[in-house]
């Protein structure tokens, strides 16, 4: 288990969202990933980066959609 308060080994991204709305947060370990770029626009981030233990290169995209 990671416990991630205080851990300096965990790195994020946090989107404010409008007002507050729609706010989120991507965190990955930085031993699991390396993140090499990141793009955030209204209700989503995405990160480029690589999986450290198959050598992957992948997107992880965090999106907030209303319930409407």
């Amino acid at each position: 288990m990671i416990f991630f308060v205080g851990n300096c080994n965990v790195r994020w991204i946090h989107n404010e969202g409008i007002n507050g709305v729609g706010s989120s947060l991507t965190m990955w370990h930085k031993e699991a990933f390396c993140s090499d770029n990141h793009v955030v626009g209204r209700g989503f981030i995405a990160d480029l980066g690589q999986h450290l233990k198959s050598k992957i290169k992948c997107i992880v995209i965090n999106v907030y959609a209303t319930c409407i």
